[in-house]
């Protein structure tokens, strides 16, 4: 019997101090732009960035004198839009980097400072007569980011998107591929399809009513160009209350005339997709990080995405099925794949990283149900 276990984060930092430690962006119940999310739901909780990065490069803690802001520095193009209310143009800026893992098969990885609302790494597989894609990002300006790089890589239209789990980093951006390929499929389990309509969709209502908020706040903050504890506002820190203040703007407009856009193909079986000549294989993990967790293993690349059921830092653990989870990555490691892609951190190409992140969730199982040991 799978016991559903709603733990909070603090539970999570007993084994990984550092990763909660105060300040550190890439905590989780961090917003994209750092700042916190509140924790303790009684409902699944989107976990937006962990640990976004560039390929092989491994993220730092901010300065604990910023920890309140978090966020990056504001770079490029976007330094002399305007500050408020900023629309859902698509990005001037980078939002993700690529990194080949096999012909024909794109990691596509945020950047550090993304131009967008985006936060999941997804996988792009090129056939010989399509495209599918792995999760979809946060945002639709972030997802047409994605789709302007997989035109310039290949002329094929995207057939197949898959979405690993219904959290908002990984389906918000579905509306895009259905506007840009109105014939591509969407597949998901059907546990996805549930958690997109009850606990996304609260989850969005709240982002609705906590973001008008925070987004005045930061106004007010440059307006007076001083921080709440009465500092000064640097240059430094302007910058960075000045990214932070663009990005919820701009999301926050997309947010309220985001399209739900919901799976159509629901896989609650091991399911073989045939992308142009090539087997793509989605495995149902049952439950796990959430309700209904797939896998998507390239077999002939070695490659197995694997949403957020290994991560680069703790585990988000809130909502999540403890022991299943545990199970789930044990299937993982059974398909003997020679590359990770975890929806966030980098590339893993040391499958041995799935029995530490097992090994952890059994020792947080063990926290959670001492009883057992006994």
């Amino acid at each position: 019997m799978r016991n559903r276990v709603r733990l909070r984060r603090e539970l999570a930092c007993r084994k990984r101090p550092d990763v909660c430690a105060p300040g550190n962006s890439h905590a989780p119940g961090a917003y994209p732009d750092g700042t916190r999310l509140a924790v303790g739901r009684r409902t699944p909780s989107i976990r937006l960035p962990m640990t976004p990065s560039r390929p092989n490069v491994r993220p730092t803690r901010p300065a604990r004198a910023a920890s309140f802001l978090a966020v990056p520095l504001l770079t490029g193009a976007l330094a002399g839009a305007p500050l408020h209310a900023q629309d859902a143009a698509d990005p001037v800026g980078p939002v993700f980097v690529e990194e080949i893992l096999a012909p024909g098969v794109y990691a596509a990885l945020v950047v550090p400072r993304p131009d967008a609302y985006a936060f999941a790494n997804s996988l792009v597989v090129v056939g010989d007569d399509g495209v599918l894609v792995v999760d979809t990002q946060q945002s639709p300006r972030a997802a047409r980011a994605l789709i302007e790089r997989i035109r310039a890589w290949t002329d094929l239209p995207v057939r197949w998107v898959v979405n690993t789990h219904w959290h908002g980093d990984h389906v918000y951006g579905n509306a895009a591929y259905r506007e840009a390929w109105p014939q591509a499929r969407f597949y998901a389990t059907s546990a996805t399809l549930e958690g997109m309509r009850g606990p996304g969709a609260a989850m969005r209502a709240e982002e609705l009513e906590s973001l008008p908020a925070s987004i005045d706040e930061r106004q007010a903050w440059l307006e007076a160009g001083a921080l709440p504890d009465g500092r000064e506002l640097t240059d430094d820190l302007r910058e960075q209350v000045a990214y932070s203040l663009r990005l919820r703007s701009s999301y926050l407009a997309e947010l309220r005339d985001l399209e739900i856009v919901e799976p159509d193909v629901l896989v609650d079986e091991r399911l073989s997709v045939d992308v142009g000549g090539r087997r793509v294989v989605l495995h149902p993990m049952g439950s796990a990080h959430t309700e209904g967790d797939l896998a998507v293993e390239v077999p002939d690349a070695g490659v197995v995405a694997v949403g957020d059921l290994l991560e680069e830092a703790a585990p988000w653990i809130e909502g999540a099925y403890l022991e299943g989870w545990a199970g789930a990555l044990a299937e993982v490691r059974s398909l003997r794949p020679s590359v990770v892609l975890p929806a966030h951190g980098g590339v893993a190409r040391n499958p041995a990283l799935l029995d530490g992140a097992a090994a952890l969730l059994d020792d947080l199982t063990r926290v959670a149900f001492p009883e057992r040991d006994r």
